[in-house]
Protein backbone atom coordinates (compact mmCIF):
# COMPACT_ATOMS: atom_id res chain seq x y z
CA UNK A 1 0.00 0.00 0.00
CA UNK A 2 1.50 3.41 -1.22
CA UNK A 3 0.11 7.10 -0.47
CA UNK A 4 1.56 9.64 -1.41
CA UNK A 5 0.43 13.46 -0.75
CA UNK A 6 2.38 16.96 -2.07
CA UNK A 7 2.83 19.19 -1.07
CA UNK A 8 1.40 18.89 2.68
CA UNK A 9 3.01 22.45 3.37
CA UNK A 10 2.52 25.10 0.70
CA UNK A 11 1.03 27.73 -0.38
CA UNK A 12 -2.53 28.27 -0.78
CA UNK A 13 -2.51 28.72 -4.64
CA UNK A 14 -0.82 25.10 -5.09
CA UNK A 15 -2.79 22.75 -6.41
CA UNK A 16 -2.52 19.37 -4.08
CA UNK A 17 -1.41 16.11 -5.65
CA UNK A 18 -2.91 12.43 -4.50
CA UNK A 19 -1.23 9.08 -5.18
CA UNK A 20 -2.45 5.74 -3.49
CA UNK A 21 -1.71 1.95 -4.79
CA UNK A 22 -2.94 -0.96 -3.91
CA UNK A 23 -6.72 -0.35 -3.86
CA UNK A 24 -9.42 -2.55 -5.47
CA UNK A 25 -10.37 -1.73 -8.58
CA UNK A 26 -12.88 0.69 -8.87
CA UNK A 27 -13.67 0.49 -5.64
CA UNK A 28 -15.49 3.14 -3.96
CA UNK A 29 -13.02 5.62 -2.05
CA UNK A 30 -14.83 8.13 0.58
CA UNK A 31 -12.96 11.70 1.10
CA UNK A 32 -13.26 13.70 4.07
CA UNK A 33 -11.19 17.37 4.51
CA UNK A 34 -12.20 19.50 7.83
CA UNK A 35 -10.67 22.96 8.56
CA UNK A 36 -10.03 23.92 12.42
CA UNK A 37 -9.83 27.69 12.37
CA UNK A 38 -9.41 29.09 15.48
CA UNK A 39 -12.07 32.23 14.31
CA UNK A 40 -14.54 30.55 12.64
CA UNK A 41 -14.36 26.65 14.17
CA UNK A 42 -14.87 23.74 12.35
CA UNK A 43 -15.72 23.22 8.71
CA UNK A 44 -15.86 20.31 6.49
CA UNK A 45 -17.24 18.78 3.55
CA UNK A 46 -16.99 14.95 1.91
CA UNK A 47 -16.87 13.74 -1.36
CA UNK A 48 -17.28 9.72 -2.92
CA UNK A 49 -14.75 8.84 -5.68
CA UNK A 50 -13.17 5.65 -7.08
CA UNK A 51 -9.92 3.94 -7.61
CA UNK A 52 -8.99 3.33 -11.27
CA UNK A 53 -8.69 -0.22 -12.90
CA UNK A 54 -5.42 -0.93 -11.73
CA UNK A 55 -6.32 0.12 -8.00
CA UNK A 56 -5.11 3.54 -7.75
CA UNK A 57 -6.80 6.89 -6.85
CA UNK A 58 -4.69 9.74 -8.73
CA UNK A 59 -5.71 13.12 -8.37
CA UNK A 60 -3.76 16.23 -9.37
CA UNK A 61 -0.81 16.44 -11.48
CA UNK A 62 -2.10 14.96 -14.44
CA UNK A 63 -1.03 16.27 -17.96
CA UNK A 64 -4.51 17.31 -19.10
CA UNK A 65 -7.12 19.67 -17.53
CA UNK A 66 -9.24 17.02 -15.34
CA UNK A 67 -11.50 18.09 -12.20
CA UNK A 68 -8.93 18.25 -9.01
CA UNK A 69 -11.22 16.59 -5.99
CA UNK A 70 -9.23 17.97 -3.18
CA UNK A 71 -9.05 21.74 -4.32
CA UNK A 72 -13.22 21.16 -4.85
CA UNK A 73 -13.24 20.00 -1.07
CA UNK A 74 -11.41 23.12 -0.06
CA UNK A 75 -14.17 25.26 -2.20
CA UNK A 76 -17.43 23.06 -0.69
CA UNK A 77 -16.01 23.81 3.30
CA UNK A 78 -19.02 24.53 5.25
CA UNK A 79 -19.17 24.89 9.35
CA UNK A 80 -20.23 21.53 10.93
CA UNK A 81 -22.62 23.35 13.20
CA UNK A 82 -24.73 24.32 10.00
CA UNK A 83 -24.51 27.81 10.44
CA UNK A 84 -23.69 30.32 8.22
CA UNK A 85 -20.43 30.53 6.35
CA UNK A 86 -18.82 33.89 7.00
CA UNK A 87 -14.91 33.49 6.25
CA UNK A 88 -12.90 36.73 5.56
CA UNK A 89 -8.51 37.19 6.03
CA UNK A 90 -7.58 40.41 7.45
CA UNK A 91 -3.77 41.35 7.84
CA UNK A 92 -3.76 39.77 11.07
CA UNK A 93 -5.50 36.43 10.07
CA UNK A 94 -2.58 35.54 7.36
CA UNK A 95 -1.72 32.79 9.50
CA UNK A 96 -1.54 29.17 7.87
CA UNK A 97 -5.02 27.03 7.48
CA UNK A 98 -4.68 23.88 8.66
CA UNK A 99 -7.01 20.72 6.67
CA UNK A 100 -7.28 17.16 8.24
CA UNK A 101 -8.05 14.73 5.04
CA UNK A 102 -9.56 11.33 5.81
CA UNK A 103 -9.81 8.51 3.27
CA UNK A 104 -11.37 5.23 3.60
CA UNK A 105 -12.05 2.90 0.84
CA UNK A 106 -15.24 0.99 0.76
CA UNK A 107 -14.86 -2.44 0.28
CA UNK A 108 -10.44 -2.76 1.06
CA UNK A 109 -10.87 -1.14 4.71
CA UNK A 110 -8.01 0.94 3.97
CA UNK A 111 -7.57 4.01 5.73
CA UNK A 112 -5.17 7.19 5.21
CA UNK A 113 -5.30 10.50 6.91
CA UNK A 114 -2.80 13.56 6.58
CA UNK A 115 -2.21 16.99 7.70
CA UNK A 116 -2.70 19.45 4.95
CA UNK A 117 -0.55 23.35 6.10
CA UNK A 118 -1.69 25.80 3.54
CA UNK A 119 0.40 29.45 3.49
CA UNK A 120 -0.90 32.26 2.75
CA UNK A 121 2.90 33.61 3.51
CA UNK A 122 6.13 31.51 2.80
CA UNK A 123 8.74 31.89 5.71
CA UNK A 124 10.96 33.96 3.67
CA UNK A 125 8.63 36.44 3.19
CA UNK A 126 8.74 39.59 5.25
CA UNK A 127 6.35 42.54 5.59
CA UNK A 128 6.99 46.18 6.56
CA UNK A 129 4.93 49.20 7.65
CA UNK A 130 4.28 51.98 5.36
CA UNK A 131 3.68 55.50 5.69
CA UNK A 132 3.43 57.67 2.77
CA UNK A 133 2.08 60.57 3.29
CA UNK A 134 -1.45 60.73 4.59
CA UNK A 135 -1.95 57.41 3.98
CA UNK A 136 -0.74 53.57 5.39
CA UNK A 137 -0.01 50.12 3.90
CA UNK A 138 1.82 47.01 4.64
CA UNK A 139 4.16 45.80 1.97
CA UNK A 140 5.68 42.68 1.81
CA UNK A 141 8.83 40.75 0.09
CA UNK A 142 10.30 38.37 0.20
CA UNK A 143 13.70 38.58 1.73
CA UNK A 144 16.04 36.99 -1.02
CA UNK A 145 18.46 40.69 -1.50
CA UNK A 146 17.25 40.83 -4.80
CA UNK A 147 15.19 43.84 -6.75
CA UNK A 148 11.31 43.22 -7.29
CA UNK A 149 8.94 44.64 -9.50
CA UNK A 150 6.54 46.47 -7.55
CA UNK A 151 3.02 45.73 -7.32
CA UNK A 152 0.47 48.40 -5.74
CA UNK A 153 -2.76 46.40 -4.09
CA UNK A 154 -6.06 48.51 -3.91
CA UNK A 155 -8.83 46.06 -2.35
CA UNK A 156 -12.29 46.43 -3.31
CA UNK A 157 -15.96 48.05 -1.62
CA UNK A 158 -16.83 43.85 -1.03
CA UNK A 159 -13.92 41.68 -1.68
CA UNK A 160 -11.59 40.05 0.76
CA UNK A 161 -8.46 40.98 2.11
CA UNK A 162 -6.05 42.37 -0.14
CA UNK A 163 -3.28 41.18 2.21
CA UNK A 164 -4.08 37.67 1.04
CA UNK A 165 -3.01 38.98 -2.19
CA UNK A 166 0.08 40.45 -1.03
CA UNK A 167 1.44 37.76 0.76
CA UNK A 168 0.91 35.64 -2.11
CA UNK A 169 2.23 37.74 -4.49
CA UNK A 170 5.46 38.41 -2.23
CA UNK A 171 5.62 34.60 -2.46
CA UNK A 172 5.31 34.57 -5.87
CA UNK A 173 9.05 36.76 -6.46
CA UNK A 174 7.26 40.15 -6.07
CA UNK A 175 7.27 43.17 -3.75
CA UNK A 176 3.68 44.03 -2.96
CA UNK A 177 2.79 47.04 -1.35
CA UNK A 178 -1.35 46.75 0.02
CA UNK A 179 -2.48 50.29 0.01
CA UNK A 180 -4.95 50.94 3.01
CA UNK A 181 -6.34 54.10 1.25
CA UNK A 182 -9.93 53.95 3.03
CA UNK A 183 -11.55 52.10 5.51
CA UNK A 184 -14.22 49.75 4.12
CA UNK A 185 -15.02 48.46 7.09
CA UNK A 186 -16.21 51.36 8.58
CA UNK A 187 -19.57 52.48 8.53
CA UNK A 188 -20.04 56.19 7.23
CA UNK A 189 -23.13 58.48 6.57
CA UNK A 190 -20.97 60.43 4.04
CA UNK A 191 -18.75 60.36 1.53
CA UNK A 192 -15.23 59.86 2.09
CA UNK A 193 -13.43 62.43 -0.70
CA UNK A 194 -10.01 60.74 -1.54
CA UNK A 195 -7.39 62.55 -3.34
CA UNK A 196 -6.07 60.82 -6.02
CA UNK A 197 -2.75 62.88 -5.53
CA UNK A 198 -2.37 60.90 -2.24
CA UNK A 199 -1.55 57.22 -4.47
CA UNK A 200 1.76 58.63 -5.71
CA UNK A 201 3.07 58.94 -2.33
CA UNK A 202 2.66 54.48 -3.05
CA UNK A 203 4.52 54.84 -6.28
CA UNK A 204 7.05 57.54 -4.94
CA UNK A 205 7.68 55.27 -1.27
CA UNK A 206 8.25 51.74 -3.85
CA UNK A 207 10.35 54.05 -6.29
CA UNK A 208 12.74 55.13 -3.18
CA UNK A 209 12.82 51.17 -1.67
CA UNK A 210 16.05 49.57 -2.12
CA UNK A 211 14.10 46.49 -3.32
CA UNK A 212 12.04 48.06 -5.60
CA UNK A 213 13.92 51.16 -6.83
CA UNK A 214 14.46 51.12 -10.65
CA UNK A 215 12.35 48.40 -11.42
CA UNK A 216 9.03 48.58 -12.71
CA UNK A 217 5.54 49.33 -10.47
CA UNK A 218 2.23 47.76 -11.59
CA UNK A 219 -1.33 48.94 -9.77
CA UNK A 220 -4.17 45.74 -9.20
CA UNK A 221 -7.08 46.49 -7.81
CA UNK A 222 -10.55 45.01 -7.70
CA UNK A 223 -13.97 46.64 -8.16
CA UNK A 224 -13.87 49.96 -6.48
CA UNK A 225 -10.02 49.27 -6.40
CA UNK A 226 -10.25 48.07 -10.08
CA UNK A 227 -11.29 51.78 -10.73
CA UNK A 228 -8.85 53.72 -8.78
CA UNK A 229 -5.74 51.48 -10.28
CA UNK A 230 -6.92 52.68 -13.92
CA UNK A 231 -7.29 56.09 -12.62
CA UNK A 232 -4.07 55.49 -10.83
CA UNK A 233 -2.14 54.55 -14.32
CA UNK A 234 -3.58 56.85 -16.23
CA UNK A 235 -2.26 59.99 -14.06
CA UNK A 236 0.98 58.56 -13.34
CA UNK A 237 3.79 57.41 -15.73
CA UNK A 238 5.64 56.12 -13.34
CA UNK A 239 2.96 52.92 -13.82
CA UNK A 240 4.08 50.45 -15.93
CA UNK A 241 0.88 48.16 -16.13
CA UNK A 242 -2.45 47.40 -14.69
CA UNK A 243 -4.69 44.50 -13.35
CA UNK A 244 -8.37 45.24 -13.29
CA UNK A 245 -10.90 42.82 -11.85
CA UNK A 246 -14.56 44.14 -12.18
CA UNK A 247 -13.50 46.99 -13.65
CA UNK A 248 -15.52 50.18 -14.38
CA UNK A 249 -15.03 51.70 -17.71
CA UNK A 250 -16.33 55.08 -15.81
CA UNK A 251 -16.09 56.50 -12.55
CA UNK A 252 -18.96 55.47 -10.98
CA UNK A 253 -20.39 55.91 -7.25
CA UNK A 254 -22.47 53.19 -5.58
CA UNK A 255 -22.77 53.81 -1.84
CA UNK A 256 -24.68 50.95 -0.84
CA UNK A 257 -25.57 52.58 3.06
CA UNK A 258 -23.42 50.46 4.67
CA UNK A 259 -20.05 50.75 3.11
CA UNK A 260 -18.29 54.61 2.27
CA UNK A 261 -19.25 56.15 -1.02
CA UNK A 262 -15.89 57.10 -2.55
CA UNK A 263 -15.22 60.28 -4.63
CA UNK A 264 -12.04 60.76 -5.86
CA UNK A 265 -10.64 64.18 -6.09
CA UNK A 266 -7.43 65.83 -8.12
CA UNK A 267 -6.65 69.18 -7.47
CA UNK A 268 -9.08 69.40 -4.72
CA UNK A 269 -12.13 69.31 -7.40
CA UNK A 270 -14.15 65.72 -7.26
CA UNK A 271 -13.62 63.78 -10.50
CA UNK A 272 -16.70 63.83 -13.08
CA UNK A 273 -18.73 60.61 -12.22
CA UNK A 274 -22.46 58.28 -12.79
CA UNK A 275 -23.56 59.11 -10.11
CA UNK A 276 -25.79 55.82 -9.39
CA UNK A 277 -26.41 56.30 -6.10
CA UNK A 278 -28.81 58.51 -6.78
CA UNK A 279 -30.92 56.57 -9.69
CA UNK A 280 -34.29 55.49 -7.93
CA UNK A 281 -33.83 52.23 -9.34
CA UNK A 282 -30.79 51.71 -7.48
CA UNK A 283 -31.99 52.92 -4.38
CA UNK A 284 -35.19 51.02 -4.71
CA UNK A 285 -32.68 47.71 -4.54
CA UNK A 286 -30.59 48.03 -2.07
CA UNK A 287 -34.07 49.28 0.44
CA UNK A 288 -35.64 46.54 -0.46
CA UNK A 289 -32.51 44.15 0.37
CA UNK A 290 -32.93 45.82 4.23
CA UNK A 291 -36.87 45.61 4.28
CA UNK A 292 -36.97 41.69 2.92
CA UNK A 293 -33.07 40.50 3.25
CA UNK A 294 -32.94 39.12 -0.74
CA UNK A 295 -30.36 41.18 -2.68
CA UNK A 296 -30.76 42.00 -6.37
CA UNK A 297 -28.66 42.67 -9.11
CA UNK A 298 -28.12 46.78 -9.88
CA UNK A 299 -26.28 45.77 -13.25
CA UNK A 300 -29.12 47.10 -15.61
CA UNK A 301 -29.18 50.21 -13.68
CA UNK A 302 -25.56 51.01 -14.05
CA UNK A 303 -25.78 49.90 -17.87
CA UNK A 304 -28.80 51.85 -18.53
CA UNK A 305 -27.11 55.01 -17.01
CA UNK A 306 -23.78 54.58 -18.62
CA UNK A 307 -26.08 54.58 -22.03
CA UNK A 308 -27.55 57.49 -20.67
CA UNK A 309 -24.61 59.28 -19.97
CA UNK A 310 -23.21 58.30 -23.29
CA UNK A 311 -26.56 59.37 -25.51
CA UNK A 312 -25.89 62.64 -23.83
CA UNK A 313 -22.30 63.12 -25.26
CA UNK A 314 -20.54 63.40 -21.91
CA UNK A 315 -16.99 61.89 -21.45
CA UNK A 316 -16.10 63.96 -18.56
CA UNK A 317 -16.59 60.58 -16.34
CA UNK A 318 -14.93 58.61 -18.64
CA UNK A 319 -11.39 56.98 -17.36
CA UNK A 320 -8.63 57.79 -19.83
CA UNK A 321 -7.41 54.42 -20.23
CA UNK A 322 -5.62 55.84 -23.35
CA UNK A 323 -2.68 57.32 -21.30
CA UNK A 324 -1.94 54.08 -19.74
CA UNK A 325 2.09 53.64 -20.06
CA UNK A 326 1.98 50.23 -20.09
CA UNK A 327 -0.35 46.57 -20.71
CA UNK A 328 -3.63 46.10 -19.17
CA UNK A 329 -4.95 42.95 -18.09
CA UNK A 330 -8.69 43.14 -17.41
CA UNK A 331 -10.59 40.21 -15.30
CA UNK A 332 -14.43 40.42 -15.72
CA UNK A 333 -17.44 37.97 -14.66
CA UNK A 334 -20.34 37.46 -17.31
CA UNK A 335 -23.25 37.50 -14.43
CA UNK A 336 -21.48 40.48 -12.20
CA UNK A 337 -24.40 42.12 -10.42
CA UNK A 338 -23.20 44.75 -8.92
CA UNK A 339 -22.20 45.93 -12.61
CA UNK A 340 -21.43 44.48 -16.04
CA UNK A 341 -18.39 44.65 -15.45
CA UNK A 342 -18.06 42.22 -19.10
CA UNK A 343 -19.64 45.10 -20.96
CA UNK A 344 -17.66 47.63 -19.42
CA UNK A 345 -14.52 45.68 -20.00
CA UNK A 346 -15.12 45.47 -23.72
CA UNK A 347 -16.11 49.33 -23.50
CA UNK A 348 -12.34 49.57 -22.14
CA UNK A 349 -10.70 47.58 -24.76
CA UNK A 350 -12.98 49.55 -27.66
CA UNK A 351 -11.73 52.85 -26.53
CA UNK A 352 -8.04 51.84 -25.99
CA UNK A 353 -8.45 50.11 -30.04
CA UNK A 354 -9.90 53.66 -31.18
CA UNK A 355 -6.86 55.10 -29.45
CA UNK A 356 -4.58 52.57 -30.99
CA UNK A 357 -2.80 52.04 -27.86
CA UNK A 358 0.84 50.52 -28.41
CA UNK A 359 0.41 48.13 -25.84
CA UNK A 360 -0.33 44.78 -25.04
CA UNK A 361 -4.40 44.63 -23.48
CA UNK A 362 -6.10 41.50 -22.54
CA UNK A 363 -9.70 40.91 -21.30
CA UNK A 364 -10.85 37.58 -20.16
CA UNK A 365 -14.42 37.15 -19.14
CA UNK A 366 -15.86 34.39 -17.35
CA UNK A 367 -19.66 33.62 -18.40
CA UNK A 368 -20.89 32.13 -14.95
CA UNK A 369 -18.70 34.62 -12.47
CA UNK A 370 -19.91 37.26 -10.41
CA UNK A 371 -18.34 40.43 -9.29
CA UNK A 372 -15.88 38.78 -6.35
CA UNK A 373 -13.42 36.34 -7.56
CA UNK A 374 -12.70 34.00 -5.14
CA UNK A 375 -8.58 33.74 -4.37
CA UNK A 376 -7.75 30.06 -5.98
CA UNK A 377 -8.06 27.15 -3.00
CA UNK A 378 -10.08 28.83 -0.49
CA UNK A 379 -13.67 27.76 0.50
CA UNK A 380 -16.37 29.05 -1.91
CA UNK A 381 -18.90 31.37 -0.31
CA UNK A 382 -21.70 32.86 -0.46
CA UNK A 383 -21.54 36.93 -0.12
CA UNK A 384 -24.62 36.92 2.01
CA UNK A 385 -23.68 40.48 3.82
CA UNK A 386 -24.17 42.53 0.36
CA UNK A 387 -27.01 45.01 -0.15
CA UNK A 388 -27.01 43.72 -3.95
CA UNK A 389 -26.86 40.76 -5.47
CA UNK A 390 -23.01 40.20 -6.77
CA UNK A 391 -23.95 37.59 -9.29
CA UNK A 392 -21.95 34.27 -9.64
CA UNK A 393 -23.25 30.97 -7.88
CA UNK A 394 -20.21 30.26 -5.19
CA UNK A 395 -18.61 27.28 -7.38
CA UNK A 396 -18.52 29.28 -10.34
CA UNK A 397 -16.73 32.26 -8.65
CA UNK A 398 -14.32 29.70 -7.03
CA UNK A 399 -13.89 27.98 -10.45
CA UNK A 400 -13.23 31.41 -12.21
CA UNK A 401 -11.32 32.96 -9.52
CA UNK A 402 -8.69 29.85 -9.79
CA UNK A 403 -8.20 30.57 -13.66
CA UNK A 404 -8.12 34.01 -13.13
CA UNK A 405 -4.96 33.61 -10.60
CA UNK A 406 -3.51 31.78 -13.37
CA UNK A 407 -4.00 34.58 -15.87
CA UNK A 408 -2.91 37.12 -13.49
CA UNK A 409 0.12 35.34 -12.90
CA UNK A 410 0.69 34.46 -16.49
CA UNK A 411 0.72 38.11 -17.59
CA UNK A 412 3.24 39.46 -14.69
CA UNK A 413 5.61 36.63 -15.52
CA UNK A 414 5.49 37.57 -19.31
CA UNK A 415 5.30 41.61 -19.16
CA UNK A 416 6.88 41.65 -15.67
CA UNK A 417 9.09 38.68 -14.20
CA UNK A 418 9.38 38.30 -11.00
CA UNK A 419 12.69 37.55 -9.04
CA UNK A 420 13.71 34.14 -8.59
CA UNK A 421 13.05 32.61 -5.22
CA UNK A 422 15.80 30.34 -4.08
CA UNK A 423 14.47 26.80 -3.12
CA UNK A 424 14.39 26.84 0.64
CA UNK A 425 14.82 23.41 1.13
CA UNK A 426 12.39 20.70 -0.77
CA UNK A 427 8.15 21.11 -0.88
CA UNK A 428 6.74 18.67 2.10
CA UNK A 429 5.49 15.43 0.83
CA UNK A 430 3.99 12.82 3.27
CA UNK A 431 4.04 9.31 2.05
CA UNK A 432 3.60 5.40 3.19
Amino acid sequence: MKCFLYPDIGRVDEPLQLHMEGLIPREPVKMTLTMDHEEIGLWNASTITHADEQGRLIIGGQKKKESNILMKLIQNLRPIDGGLPQCSHSKEQLKPLTYYLDIKAAESLITESRTVTRLFKEDFVEEESVSAGPLSGTFYFPNIKKKLPGIIIFGGLLDTSPHELGALLASNGYGALVADYVDFQEERTSPVNMPLETIDHFIQWLQQHPLTAGKQIVVFGSSKGAELALLSASRNKAVSGVVAYSAPCHVVQCSTIQKPNIRWTENGRTLPSIKSGKITAFVEKVIRYYLRRKADSTADVFKQEVERYENKGKTEAHIQVEKINGPILLISGGSDGLWPSAWMGQKIVSRLEAAAFPYDVKHVTYPHAGHIFVQPYLPALPHTDAPVSLGGAPADNADAGERAWLETLEFLHHHFPPAKIPIYGARHSVSL
